[in-house]
């Protein structure tokens, strides 16, 4: 499969996943859920490389995100966090 016919059927079923109706009414919980292979930032970063994915890294590009069960509640001067999920202070 060719590129372009690979980034077509990513669009495609991003689309059928994530209709404009669904996005203008998304909740948190399907925004970002760890793990999640359903989750919008999950489509974002690792299910659309060939059409403007995000790709891997860091995930405060994401905003706000989902924490993992082993890491810290810290709020500090660049994370808060309400203990389930985490974003950036500024």
């Amino acid at each position: 499969m060719s590129l372009i016919e690979t980034g077509h059927k990513e669009q495609t079923e991003f689309l059928y996943e994530w209709p404009v109706e669904r996005l203008e009414n998304v909740i948190l919980q399907n925004y970002n859920h760890l793990g999640k292979e359903t989750a919008f930032t999950y489509w974002l970063e690792f299910r659309i490389n060939h059409t403007g994915g995000i790709g891997e890294g860091r995930a405060l590009k994401i905003v706000i995100f989902k924490k993992r069960a082993n890491s810290s509640d810290r709020n500090d001067d660049y994370l808060m966090t309400d203990g389930t999920y985490t974003w950036p202070t500024r």
